[in-house]
């Protein structure tokens, strides 16, 4: 009973929704920026649930730094936000290993063909759809909207960091 109405408590004042299955992620928007000196390509949405990136990398990269940055909103108001910076060659290790790094290896590494291993040679990569993995969401999470960036840094120069590529995506979370 107190399970009831405590449902009814975050369904009716807080705005949660129970659901029968898991919130489901879908894309609205994306972008992809990069350093034309190093590297060209495009990205765009299959559908409103997968997204795609092409690029041509002119030149080998030696080491790379990742920015994962996720901001969820409930209407105007930053829900949460997580920020995590990874040495790319360093973090590929650990790939196989627990936590947020077996999730990303799982989600993106089967629908890549992106190097497990630097130095990242020069190539044509691609990602093709790429899904979020819905059960990997809380089953009563409210609706929210996102944006969600990756920011890929390389080091052309002694320890200075210049901008590869960035990709940003926009959606929303739908309980």
């Amino acid at each position: 009973m107190l399970e009831v109405v405590f449902l009814l408590f975050l369904s009716e004042f807080i705005g949660y929704k129970a659901s029968m299955g898991h919130p489901q992620l879908y894309y609205s928007s994306t972008e992809f920026h990069f350093d034309p000196r190093v590297a060209n390509g495009t990205a765009w949405l299959s559908n409103n649930r997968t997204s795609n990136v092409i690029f041509n990398l002119g030149t080998e990269i030696k080491t790379m730094r990742v920015v994962f940055n996720v901001d969820l909103f409930r209407g105007a108001r930053k829900f949460y936000n997580a920020n995590i910076t990874r040495d790319y060659c360093d973090s590929v290790k650990l790939f196989n290993g627990n936590g947020m790094w077996k999730i990303i290896h799982r989600a993106f590494f089967k629908v890549t063909n992106f190097p497990l291993s630097c130095p990242i040679a020069k190539n044509t990569y691609y990602v093709r759809k790429l899904s979020f993995p819905d059960h990997l969401l809380p089953a009563y999470l409210p609706a929210l909207t996102f944006v969600a960036e990756t920011t890929c840094f390389y080091q052309p120069y002694f320890n200075q960091d210049e901008l590869l590529m960035k990709y940003i995506s926009h959606g929303r979370i739908i309980p």
